[in-house]
């Protein structure tokens, strides 16, 4: 239920709301008195309690108003309305370098190069007179229809020397500010056009030089990222731009363009050397065109050329000239064409049209001899066509009445008039065509009469002939179309009948000869063409099983022939599965069964013999390779198959017998063969052993001869192991484990199975091992340290000294890496604060913490100032967040954002838990939360006893909820819309508590505005209730007679209501 708005500030008329924000609103006004459109800029809340927003408002009247140039909106008027400050200005009509880089709209790089121009002209009028904008960014760069720029928005402009702005306070928009603005430093006219840059950075790439996920993030980019390349958004600019843009967004101040007037001149010499690129083009065009008589399309060519330069003579010169040479051929194109339109009219035998034409031609060129001629020749054929419609008209309306003879005699004197004329021609054939029709009707009627005869004969093909006439008479005739397929169809019934009989036949015949394939061959046909005639599927039926008992004979001959072929050649295992498939096959079938028994005695038979061969062929070469035990194996499996067999008996005895004598030999080839293995690997005393035991137990001369070999040679290595080891000790003893390992690593091969060998070269491994990591670990270290990753560097080294033991250089390393630690340390705590302090100047205190965090990890490391400082800047921005969350919780309050509030104190809380501001909101918030819900039900309980009638305890409950519900906008809202539906039911039923109910809905909002049709509908059912009331008595009184106390009654009610005729009518009763 907002107030209305105004409809007059000061002398200007309001028509319209340009735009509405959260301290003011932006009017579209006229001035009455020069007949001029405005916009008035009034602030309408909040500089009561913010004399800044006050400040800054009467800053940008002041500012702006002193300013008069074609590049910056002009102020007319600084007033006050109703205690609210407004600025009059003039009224823009166009849209916003915002809107136009948001949507993309398609802009000219010319046009984008002058849109930027015009800002630093109107910048540059600004500096010269010591204004600085401080706030340049697209949403303030007002683009108009006729494309000028306006600079609007001097709000927080720098004037002169004026010192309005806070020691570290942040004005602008953030994501343009410049890097001496977020530092807090001092600003000058520099600061707009690092400002301008950023606005023609976006304006070209669509995107933001320093976009950052965050406000905190964005201000990190501009204070120490560069701005990507032009290129990695567009790819068809010209080079030359992008050294002007990065000029203009140099970090250091003195490296960027000195004045808009530098930076407008850089741009105006690129905008003409474009220009001058587009003009050559176009006119390069212009001369290809105007070569092939192209002169529309050079003309255009010349107004897009004109359209960058407009002042280019070359371009005006060649324009005039094509413009000529245009109207020159426009008129002949024009003459040209009314004489094709002429000829086209005559082609359609359009006289008079074809004569207007050729008469505007020829006031166009009264020199074309062939005009005048194509004129007399086009009045001579309008003569001859008029004759000849006389001659059409008395021949059509002779065709109408059906006189073909005299139609047909008036057409013949048309055509001897204009023989070529299509439309008497055609009417000429039509009378031809009918007087042949009516002939065709008589043959076709004849025909048709002869077909029905012969079809009533049943002779179909002599009625098919005669239909075959007719239809060459009218084929579209429907009794010949009907006729033919009567005929047709007896004629195929006949045919089919034939047929049938002829098939059945032919079926029965080879019955006969037992040609039963044939037969079903025959009956398959036939059922294809007739599938219902039960007769042949009979036939069918008989034939297949006459050819499956047929069949199966055959089959079975066939296999006993082939079966008397395999015996002959014997092929027994063959016919064994030939019988069986034939049986599988057929089933039962004596003499097939019989057979397969015989064939079966001879099979198992040759198995046998073939089975005893098998084996003894087996055991022969097992026992040629000496596998006797796979000899005997298989032996004794085939003589317990085929016990009988005396071949496989004797051949088993022969193979334990060579068994046996195999094994001895074995035993002593092994032990020689395990002996020499010791031998090998040195193991001298195991060689020994076994040897001696060997000739235990198998006595043989050539193990004695290595026993005696094997003795020798463990005296000489034990004597190499004694002195390598001696020479081993003594260099691990000097700390030289490398030439210790080398040495017993080059006689391992001979001495590696001594456990005392083995001992001492994993003790010197070990050392070198130990030796190599320390210098591994400290090179990592040195890595780390160059790379400034010094927490990894002394992790490496207190690792390695952990594991390795201390070594004075690894110490000496720790030492030097710990120094550089704290310097890098020192460094990156600085950065941190500066940054930091720049966040808190932003107000970005979450930001500013989160970027001191990063930090904490080397505070241990700094200087005790550094951490004094470093604790400072913390304290001071976590005091700065508290607060802003406790400013935030209370407007969140203030506006019934519970749910919001209570979220962002919980967060608030998280980071700061034993705050005992943020602990007293939390009371606070349980208090309003409380006063809510009672508001709530103090709504909900009136709304139920309004609906019930109750008006006036339900109007004292719903003001006791407003009352309650002072941070309940919403609760509010519902409130007064209760109040006001109820009016509205109650005027039915008791006006005056209508009217009571909306007596307190203005008491809680005065500004509310009464619904005109409730009031009046209100007045209504008073008026009516008084009169009724008056009528009543007065009719009383005047029934009991007194008439002076009825009269008076009426009085009282006309004193109230002068014009009610019903009182009028009794009075004068």
């Amino acid at each position: 239920m907002a107030p209305k708005e105004p409809a007059k500030i000061g002398k200007y008329d309001v028509v319209d709301v340009i735009g509405r924000g959260g301290m003011g609103v932006v009017y579209e006004a006229t001035d009455p008195f020069l007949n001029r459109r405005v916009a008035i800029k009034m602030m309408t809340v909040g500089f009561a309690n913010k004399p800044d927003l006050l400040k800054r408002f009467f800053r940008e009247a002041q500012s702006t108003g002193s300013l008069q140039h074609p590049n910056i909106v002009t102020v007319f008027e600084l007033g006050d309305h109703a205690g609210n400050p407004y600025l009059v200005m003039e009224f823009l009509e166009g849209e916003s370098l915002d809107a136009i880089i948001s949507s993309r709209r398609q802009l000219s790089i010319l046009e984008k190069i002058q849109a930027i121009i015009g800002v630093c002209h109107g910048l540059s009028h600004a500096h010269h007179r010591g204004i600085v904008h401080r706030d340049i960014k697209p949403a303030n760069i007002m683009v108009t229809k006729d494309g000028t720029v306006k600079i609007v928005d001097f709000g927080i402009a720098h004037i002169g020397a004026a010192k309005e702005t806070r020691t570290g306070q942040i004005m602008g928009s953030v994501s343009y500010m410049a890097p001496e603005q977020v530092n807090g430093s001092p600003v000058d006219a520099r600061t707009d056009i690092f400002s301008t840059g950023v606005v023609l950075y976006e304006l070209f790439t669509y995107n933001h030089p320093f976009d950052g996920e965050n406000m905190a993030a964005t201000l990190m980019k501009i204070i120490h990222a560069s701005p990507p390349p032009l290129s990695n958004s567009v790819s068809d600019l010209p080079p030359e731009l992008e050294p002007i843009i990065f000029k203009a967004l140099a970090k250091n101040r003195e490296e960027r363009y000195h004045s808009a007037d530098d930076l407008a001149i850089d741009l105006s010499q690129l905008q003409a050397h474009l220009k001058q690129q587009i003009i050559g083009k176009h006119l390069q065009e212009v001369t290809a065109l105007l070569e092939n008589a192209e002169l529309l399309k050079a003309k255009d060519q010349l107004l897009l050329a004109l359209r960058v330069d407009r002042q280019n003579t070359e371009a005006n010169l060649l324009l005039r000239e094509v413009q000529q040479r245009i109207q020159k051929t426009q008129i002949k194109d024009q003459v040209q064409e009314l004489r094709r339109q002429a000829e086209e009219a005559l082609a359609r035998r359009q006289f008079e049209p074809a004569l207007r034409c050729l008469e505007r031609a020829a006031g166009l060129d009264t020199t074309d001899v062939e005009l005048q001629q194509l004129r007399e020749s086009i009045q001579a054929a309008w003569s001859q066509e008029l004759e000849l419609q006389e001659r059409l008209k008395r021949a059509e309306s002779a065709h109408q009445a059906g006189d073909l003879d005299s139609a047909k005699q008036a057409m013949e004197e048309a055509l001897q008039i204009a023989p070529e004329k299509v439309q008497a021609a055609t009417l000429y054939r039509n009378i031809q065509h009918d007087l042949e029709a009516r002939a065709r009707q008589r043959q076709l009627d004849s025909y048709l009469e002869q077909a029905g005869r012969e079809i009533a004969a049943r002779k179909f093909t002599s009625a098919l002939e005669k239909l075959k006439l007719a239809a060459l008479v009218d084929p579209a005739a429907p009794q010949v179309k009907a006729l033919i397929e009567s005929a047709t169809l007896g004629r195929e019934q006949e045919q089919r009948r034939r047929d049938l009989e002829m098939i059945t036949h032919q079926i029965e015949e080879a019955l006969n000869r037992d040609d039963y394939v044939a037969a079903c061959q025959k009956a398959d046909e036939g059922l294809q063409r007739f599938p219902e005639e039960r007769t042949l599927s009979k036939l069918k039926s008989l034939a297949e099983k006459q050819r499956h008992l047929a069949g199966r004979k055959q089959f079975v001959d066939e296999q006993l022939n082939y079966a008397r072929t395999l015996v002959e050649q014997g092929r027994n295992e063959e016919l064994l599965s030939v019988l069986q498939s034939a049986l599988e096959k057929t089933g039962p079938e004596p003499r097939l069964q019989s057979l397969l028994l015989i064939v079966r005695e001879n099979v198992e038979h040759e198995r046998g013999e073939r089975r005893t061969a098998e084996l003894l062929k087996k055991a022969k070469d097992a026992l040629s390779r000496k596998s006797y035990d796979e000899a005997i194996e298989i032996l004794q499996s085939g003589y317990a198959e085929l016990k009988d067999s005396t071949e496989i008996a004797d051949l088993l005895q022969f193979a334990k017998d060579e068994a046996l004598a195999e094994k001895r030999r074995l035993i002593v080839e092994a032990a020689a063969q395990e002996a020499n293995k010791f031998i090998a690997e040195q193991e001298y005393e195991e060689a020994i052993k076994l040897l001696d035991a060997t000739l235990q137990e198998a006595p043989d001369e050539e193990l004695r001869l290595i026993l005696v070999e094997v003795r020798r040679a463990s005296l000489d290595y034990q004597k190499k192991l004694e002195t390598t080891l001696t020479a081993a000790e003594k260099l691990l003893q000097s700390y030289k484990a490398g030439e210790a390992l080398r040495l017993l690593e080059s006689h391992s091969s001979l001495l590696a199975r001594s456990s005392a060998f083995q001992n001492l070269l994993e003790t010197a491994r070990s050392e070198a091992e130990r030796l190599r990591k320390i210098d591994e670990v400290m090179n990592r270290a040195t890595q780390a340290m160059e790379k400034e990753d010094y927490p990894t560097a002394l992790e490496l080294l207190e690792e390695g000294r952990r594991l390795h033991g201390l070594m004075p250089k690894l110490e000496q390393l720790l030492a030097e890496v710990s120094q550089k630690q704290s310097e890098a340390a020192n460094k990156i705590v600085r950065k941190a604060l500066g940054d930091a302090q720049i966040l808190v100047s932003a107000s970005q205190f979450e930001a500013a913490l989160e970027k001191i965090a990063l930090s904490s990890d080397f505070i241990r490391l700094v200087s005790p100032e550094l951490k004094s400082e470093y604790e400072s800047l913390r304290q001071q921005a976590s005091e700065d967040l508290v607060g802003q969350r406790v400013a935030q919780f209370e407007q969140d309050l203030a506006d019934g954002r519970f749910t919001l509030a209570e979220s962002s104190l919980r967060q608030t809380l998280v980071l700061f838990p034993d705050n005992p501001d943020l602990r007293r909101l939390e009371t606070v918030l349980r208090e309003e939360v409380n006063r809510r819900l009672e508001a709530q039900r103090a709504l909900t309980d009136g709304q139920t006893l309004l609906r019930k009638g109750d008006w006036k305890q339900g109007g004292k409950f719903l003001k006791n909820a407003y009352a309650m519900a002072e941070r309940a906008p919403a609760v509010r809202e519902q409130v007064l819309a209760s109040l006001l539906e109820a009016a509205e039911v109650a005027v039915e039923k008791d006006w005056l508590a209508a009217e009571v109910l909306l007596q307190q809905l203005a008491e809680l909002q005065p500004s509310f505005i009464q619904p005109v049709d409730l009031q009046e509908h209100i007045a209504k059912r008073k008026r009516q209730e008084l009169v009724d009331q008056c009528l009543g008595q007065a009719t009383r009184l005047q029934a009991g007679g007194d008439l002076h106390a009825a009269l008076r009654e009426i009085e009282r009610g006309l004193s109230s209501y002068a014009d009610e005729s019903r009182l009028l009518d009794l009075r004068t009763q």
